[in-house]
């Protein structure tokens, strides 16, 4: 737990550095209006799913796995994540089935520029995540405006938070739960 409640903190210092749109990172004396959904920034959170059973196929999650699921779906609550998208396979869906407001998931087949474009005209101001695998986030960062990333084969902590306005992408990289052996 010593852990969870420092990544927890980490989270909560990643929204005073980004803000939300609810006021949290609005210096003394600076007001921000956040009515208008359209003028608040979008959060993205990216991250590969968690660690898998060992094997061949759609496998699903490790013990470690689900542990670290937890604490992601922790995470996405600090940053008040209202939608989840995972590619269709079961450890992608179990990594953020814990996230997932009310249980509802959307699959996707490919990260396309058109589908990321969907995603952030469908989600502008809110904060979503993205599930995605070794090969496929370090492109899903890198076309939503993000920095150029990388994410290896035994990568499962990184958690990149993207913060999107109208003329800048923001990325920061955090790690989560346990160092991947």
């Amino acid at each position: 737990m010593k852990i969870a409640r420092h990544l927890l903190a980490v989270a909560l210092g990643t929204l005073a550095v980004f803000g939300n749109g609810t006021g949290i990172g609005v210096s003394a004396g600076e007001s921000r209006d956040t009515t208008d959904e359209s003028e608040s920034p979008t959060i993205v959170l990216v991250v590969r799913h968690a660690e898998k059973e060992s094997g061949r196929g759609d496998v699903a999650l490790s013990d470690s796995g689900q542990t670290r699921a937890k604490e992601l779906a922790r995470i996405c609550s600090v940053f008040d994540v209202q939608a989840v998208y995972c590619t269709d396979t079961q450890r992608a869906r179990q990594t953020g089935s814990w996230s997932a407001p009310k249980n509802s998931i959307q699959t996707y087949a490919a990260p396309t520029k058109e589908w990321l474009t969907e995603v952030l005209r469908d989600n502008r101001g809110k904060s979503v995540l993205i599930v995605g695998h070794s090969n496929t986030v370090p492109a899903i960062v890198e076309s939503l405006g993000g920095a150029n990333v990388t994410v290896a084969e035994t990568d499962y902590e990184k958690l990149f938070v993207l913060r999107i306005e109208r003329e800048s992408t923001t990325t920061i990289e955090l790690r989560y739960g346990v160092k991947s052996e």
